[in-house]
């Protein structure tokens, strides 16, 4: 009796689990039904499976789950149900009972095969796989069903099957629609009730519901900066029935046969209508937003899509004023989760209100707190928040889930909002075109009896002139030469949302010979601002401003002037927010401006190109700071210009360039002659000569991200070698033990900058080759550098090449898990635990070889580390954060939660 094992049992499970179909229990009937599946020879040997029964030779000693055809009753005579444990939670599937029949066997049998899972959460045991679901007609049409596709009931409660007919006839909406309605027509849906409404209004799941509406909503002008306000009514009517009663696809009616037979006795609910409008309209409404701001510009952010620019908050933030920042976090939320929160509290009222009627109340009710889906969300305005130091007075041993549940949360225990409607600061008829609009339209009032109609349809367009381009903000783009070839500049801007009815777009056009404001100029290049012609304070005379050559009339923006003499390189860095995208909330772009001669400008310019971003959580104490080391090397005179740099590589002959800024810039040439062997008298414990490796080319240059030339010859030549016994590390699984081994390795570096094909030699071994030398010449000046020990060179190498092959100080548990069963455990684990060794297996190598960088260079090359870490790890980190959340670890921040390395170098 494998099953009753309490040894062999688990390990029995986890090899043949998915084939014991609901034979793993511990009972006789069970035991009985697996030994019916397999017999044995007439030697008495255990018969093995045929290639045909099974889709892996491996499984063919597993044995199967007997079934007969009577056992399976009333249900379809090929369909059985049955629950896996997988020791995590149980697998509800359905399978087929089929009949098998194999000349090698004494006794012909039927056996569950060809399962298909119809259930993976929320089970705990195989009880909770043996509910009887059904199925509804879904779909939505205006006349008819659109499709037949089936959806499936929940286990956790009855459901019942629904038709919806919504209609908005009595209303006369003037600005506002509504996606998904036509007007005058009825908007139809078939569906399962998975909120199951029908329980709040029947008892048995089934009747007719209708309620009528009248609801103020709200659509954002974004061409006009206005609320665009209308009353809508209209009325809803709900039919449900009950699967298990009237059958599965009970509501598969027609709208026709439901209006003939059903709808025309529909009991009248005022809470019917509530539940629609709050389920269904909010997101037309104006979420209530002027709880939280009165500030239009933060208001067109979300219902417009603009962007936040860093000269709007430049003045607060150069006081470290962070409050408008604050401001618009609070913005943020109430935009994306009013509605979701306003329904959740409606819902749960309405569950409070029939408690003495359902019996699962309590379970319904953590549903639908659990709905309320938005704590990635919430965690990320929340670091915001701490970051922005938002609150007015500092709050001791403050928590991220301090501030989720202050400020960003859902208050289940309120109740339900209604929708408050307020004016913009500019209404329809107000703000500052009024007067204008009041005088144009007296002047058509008085040229209507004087003037043709030609004249009168001229002033409307004149008129419409006054009416948009007064409020309008535009966007600029330079789009080519007219034929006289002139610079032209386009201007677009329209109504940016499909609730407004008449969606009106707008174009404006500027011209080089005319003048082109400033304003236009920077919108449309902003380049000019990153060279430095354009500040709010002080710009140069545009004409002094390259336009093109005669050959090139107006070949693109134009440039800023630059001398080839005295101009060399710029730096800008440009500040931008992002409001849909919290964890990126502050992005700042370094932009690098080279002084070159553009042959379609015929003359030198300031090329400007983007060359590295800074964002993230672990920067914001930078970005607040305004510290631009990110971008700008050094704060002083003009960086001298790059001097071109050949060097040799494997392939060959390649050209790079000198330019300690960047994380893609590189130092110097070089080679390496780098050897690893065992002795040859060992007996290795450990064989992994193989698979180690060096990460460079043998010939190449050396870039900021791996500068290991930096910390060997600094901004110098030279040629460095070690030698040492590597310590190298395997785990086996037999012994439950660590074997360690010591490998040989040997190995001559040299390091250049001071010629071309300063590498182009042969590669020597200075460790067996007393005062080895390098040599060469360059423009008749002769260069030898002594090969020199580098205790440097050693430590790098022993992380570079032995890290991965030794142990990483994880938990016993992990490492056996990851080495020795492919990351699966036997037992359940402790997941906070588990979280932090996944960060130390994944990034222990890259954490040394960052720290051993950062412990030998400056704060420039500290940057460049950090920045490879985080493009290399971040997501993992916030991952893993986000795991945090779900287990309820309790890290308070990223740094207790371990996700660092120490020092310089960490994720964000």
């Amino acid at each position: 009796n494998i099953s009753a094992d309490p040894v062999l049992s688990p390990p029995f499970l986890e090899t043949c689990g998915g084939y014991l179909a609901d034979c793993w229990e511990n009972t006789p009937e069970s035991i009985g039904r697996l030994l019916q599946w397999y017999d044995f020879d007439i030697s008495g040997n255990c018969q093995q499976f045929a290639d045909w029964q099974v889709s892996s030779a491996n499984d063919r000693y597993c044995p199967r789950c007997g079934c007969s055809h009577a056992e399976l009753g009333g249900r379809n005579t090929t369909t059985y149900r049955y629950a896996v444990n997988d020791t995590q939670y149980f697998n509800c599937a359905e399978c087929n009972c089929e009949y098998r029949w194999d000349g090698s066997f004494q006794n012909n049998v039927s056996v569950v095969q060809g399962c298909s899972s119809y259930d993976t959460e929320n089970n705990n045991d195989a009880g909770d796989c043996q509910y009887e679901y059904t199925t509804c007609q879904s779909g939505n049409a205006v006349y008819d069903i659109a499709s037949y596709d089936t959806c499936y009931t929940s286990k956790e409660h009855e459901t019942a099957c629904i038709f919806v007919e919504a209609d908005v006839d009595g209303s006369s909406p003037d600005s506002i629609c509504l996606e998904g309605l036509d007007y005058g027509q009825e908007f139809t849906t078939w569906d399962c009730d998975e909120e199951d409404v029908c329980s709040l209004l029947s008892d048995t799941r089934s009747g007719c519901f209708e309620g009528g509406f009248d609801v103020p909503l709200a659509a954002y002008d974004c061409l006009n900066n206005e609320w665009l306000l209308d009353d809508h009514d209209g009325s809803v009517r709900l039919a449900c029935c009950d699967p298990l009663v009237d059958g599965n696809n009970c509501n598969n009616r027609t709208v026709e046969a439901y209006e003939e037979d059903v709808l025309g006795s529909c009991e009248n609910s005022g809470f019917l209508a509530d539940y629609y409008v709050n389920s269904r309209l909010c997101e037309y409404t104006q979420r209530n937003i002027y709880e939280v701001t009165s500030d239009e510009k933060l208001i067109r952010l979300m219902w417009c899509d603009d962007e936040i620019r860093y000269e709007d908050y430049a003045e607060d933030l150069a006081g470290n004023n962070t409050e408008k920042l604050c401001e618009l976090l609070k913005v943020n939320w109430q935009y994306y989760t009013f509605c979701d929160c306003n329904h959740a509290k409606f819902m749960l009222r309405a569950l409070e209100d029939r408690s003495d009627d359902l019996e699962d109340v309590g379970k319904r009710s953590s549903e639908v707190k659990a709905a309320f889906s938005h704590g990635s969300r919430a965690l990320n305005l929340a670091w915001k928040w701490m970051e922005f130091e938002c609150d007015e007075e500092p709050v001791v041993n403050q928590t991220v889930y301090d501030v989720i549940e202050a400020q960003f949360s859902c208050d289940f225990t309120d109740d339900p909002s209604g929708f408050r409607t307020e004016s913009a600061a500019r209404t329809r008829f107000g703000g500052p075109c009024t007067w204008l609009n009041m005088v144009a339209l007296a002047a058509l009032t008085l040229l209507h009896n004087r003037h043709s109609s030609s004249t009168m349809w001229m002033m409307l367009s004149l008129l419409a002139a006054v009416l948009y381009t007064c409020n309008a903000e535009f966007d600029w783009s330079y789009t080519g030469n007219n034929r006289l070839g002139e610079c032209t500049f386009t201007g677009t801007t329209a109504s940016d949302t499909s609730q407004v009815c008449e969606v009106l777009s707008w174009t404006e056009y500027e011209y080089q010979n005319e003048g082109v404001s400033w304003d236009v100029l920077v919108d449309a290049c902003p380049q000019l601002k990153y060279a430095g012609c354009y500040t709010e304070d002080q710009q140069i005379d545009q004409n002094d401003l390259l336009w093109g050559s005669e050959t090139a009339t107006c070949p693109g923006c134009p440039r800023c002037p630059c001398s080839n003499e005295t101009d060399t390189v710029r730096y800008y860095v440009d500040e931008q927010y992002d409001l849909d995208h919290p964890s990126t909330y502050i992005r700042r772009y370094c932009q690098r401006c080279d002084c070159v001669f553009d042959n379609d400008f015929d003359a030198w310019g300031w090329d400007c190109n983007w060359e590295s971003t800074q964002s993230g959580l672990s920067n914001y104490p930078y970005i607040l700071n305004d510290t631009d080391a990110f971008c700008i090397p050094e704060q002083g005179p003009p960086t001298p210009a790059p001097t071109p740099l050949s060097c040799m590589t494997n392939s060959g002959t390649g050209t790079t360039t000198v330019d300690s800024a960047g994380l893609y810039g590189s130092t110097h040439c070089y080679w390496h002659n780098t050897t690893i062997d065992h002795y040859q008298d060992g007996e290795p414990s450990v064989c992994v000569l193989d698979e180690i490796a060096l990460n460079l080319a043998i010939y190449g240059s050396n870039g900021n991200s791996h500068p290991i030339c930096q910390v060997l010859a600094g901004d110098d030549s030279g040629c460095f070698y070690a030698e040492f016994d590597m310590k190298v590390q395997a785990y086996d699984c037999a012994l439950d033990e660590w074997l360690t081994d010591s490998y040989r390795v040997e190995s001559t570096v040299h390091c250049c900058n001071d010629a071309p094909y300063c590498n182009n030699q042969t590669t020597i071994d200075a460790v067996n080759v007393d005062d080895a030398e390098v040599r060469y010449q360059y423009n008749m000046t002769n260069y030898t550098y002594t090969c020199q020990r580098s205790s440097r060179l050693e430590e790098y190498l022993n992380i570079e090449l032995g890290c991965e092959y030794r142990d990483k100080g994880v938990d016993s548990e992990y490492n056996k898990a990851r080495k020795c069963r492919g990351g699966i455990t036997k037992s359940k684990p402790d997941l906070c635990r588990q979280l932090e060794n996944h960060w130390t297996w994944n990034t222990k190598c890259d954490c040394d070889r960052g720290l051993f960088f950062s412990k030998y260079l400056n704060e420039t090359y500290d940057a460049y580390q950090n920045a490879q870490f985080v493009d290399d790890w971040d997501s993992t980190a916030w991952d893993l954060w986000n795991y945090n959340e779900v287990f309820e670890c309790g890290f308070d921040s990223l740094e207790q939660g371990k996700w660092f390395c120490g020092g310089v170098v960490r994720s964000s």
